[in-house]
């Protein structure tokens, strides 16, 4: 299968295909869309000004002092 950038796919793991992709010189233009895609989407994120309900269940789960 091939997408939109003509890259053929043998995983579906972003993490594979991107080491993939990064190893060809050829592919550069595509290596920096896709980390410049990535850094937008994590620099987006905000975390919230409360405790969540993950952040309850993590603190459940430590070691308690005596």
């Amino acid at each position: 299968m091939r997408d939109s950038a003509g890259v053929r796919r043998r995983d579906s793991n972003f993490e594979v295909v991107y080491e993939e992709v990064s190893l060809q010189p050829s592919m550069k233009a595509i290596t920096t869309g896709i980390e410049e895609n990535v850094h937008a989407f994590f620099s987006g994120l905000e975390l919230p000004d409360t405790p969540t309900v993950h952040d309850y269940l993590v603190l459940s789960l430590r070691k308690k002092c005596d």
